[in-house]
Formats: structure tokens, sequence, C-alpha cells
């Protein structure tokens, strides 16, 4: 794809940004994760040197960039990018608003700082008013939010965020989607911390029976 492109785009066209674009999403999808950081990079450097750094385009990139980095074990890069985004995120609706604020948060939270993780998912949580209460979205967070606060060992407002989050999560999802099984598995944490280890076995017992399989295979 580099090839070709050098031989038809002139160095500073505009174009060589969704030419970086693709050869970094070729090099995902080949396992070359960290051409992939390198190749976002480049594009990101290119629409910041041509539009400025609260271009609306960059925030996509930045945030993927910040996904990508974590991929590979840079989550404090990662935190960084993820940060930069907030000056390009003007054009975007609250509820991705809400959900870059998730993101940094869970950068944060990789890094071991669980106090510092709070604040995002409070402010990302703030951001969804007014949004259905239906929208899973809410619960995603709420569950996040929980995460840090179990760890941190606030336990009464951890059990009742995740008391909440649950049946919503086994309402709308089936049983075998990744995304349940993450909360149920964090649900279960939550209750050991808080020195309930009876309820932590019975709510993680089904989840490993339903994934036997794969447990066996990993």
């Amino acid at each position: 794809t580099e090839k070709l492109a050098i031989r038809i785009l002139p160095p500073e066209h505009w174009a060589w940004v969704m030419a970086f674009s693709v050869m970094a999403q070729e090099a995902h999808f080949e396992g070359r994760f960290e051409d992939e950081v390198d190749l976002r990079a480049r594009a990101i450097d290119r629409i910041v040197q041509q539009k400025g750094e609260a271009h609306p385009m960059l925030f996509s990139h930045l945030q993927t960039m910040a996904v990508a980095l974590s991929g590979v074990g840079r989550s404090a890069d990662g935190e960084r990018y993820a940060l930069m985004a907030l000056k390009s995120e003007g054009e975007q609706n609250q509820q991705d608003r809400a959900m870059h604020r998730s993101l940094i948060g869970e950068l944060i939270y990789s890094q071991g700082r669980a106090q510092d993780s709070l604040p995002y998912f409070r402010e990302g949580l703030a951001l969804m008013e007014g949004v259905d209460p239906q929208d899973l979205r809410w619960a995603h967070l709420r569950s996040r939010l929980a995460r840090s606060l179990s760890v941190l060992g606030q336990h009464e407002e951890a059990v009742s965020l995740i008391e909440a989050v649950l049946p919503e999560f086994r309402a709308k999802l089936p049983e075998t989607h990744p995304q349940r099984r993450v909360i149920e598995t964090l649900a279960s944490y939550a209750f050991m911390r808080s020195g309930e280890p009876y309820r932590a076995f019975a709510n993680i017992a089904p989840v490993l029976e339903r994934n036997e399989d794969k447990l066996l295979d990993s």
C-alpha cells in the first residue's frame, strides 16, 4: 500500500492521512501491532501539521491510537493520546464524549491508579444525563466506576452500582456475549472484596460453566 501511495501521491497531499490509516488497519489485522502504532502516529502528525490540534477529524484518530497503544502495553502513552483527544471532541455527541471518559478512566486504571480513574468515570456518567436510561452505556460506565471503587475499598457504593447493572446486562446480552462475561466477572470480584465470598462464587460459577470450553483451550 505504501509503495502505491508513494507513486501516486505528492509528499504533502492530504490523502496521506487516509493512506496511513489504511496501512495501520492492515498492520493490525496482520498482527503487526508496533507497525500499526507507528502508522497511526504518522497519520496524526499529518493532521496536526495541516489542520491543527483541535481539528474534529483528530478525535477518532487519537482515540484509536490510545486503544492501539494500550494493546501493546503502553497505557501511559495511550492515556496521553486520549487526553489530547479532548481538544478535538467538540463535534462529538454526548454519548461518544461519555464513552471517551470511560476510555481515559480505563487507561488510567490499567496503570494501577484507581483513585485517579474515578473522576473520568463520574464525568462520563454526568455526560450521559438525558440519555435513555435503558442505554447500556449507563451500565458500562457504572460497572467501571464500581470496579475502581471496589479496588479502593469503597465497597458499599461499588456493590450498589454492580447490583444495579447486572440485571441490565443479563436482560439485554446473551450469556455468551464477551461484555456480559466481563461484567459478571467484575461483579464477582466486587462481592469477594466486600466480604461476600459465597455470593461471589454463586455469581461466577455459571459463567465458568458456560465458558468451560474456552478455559480448557486457553
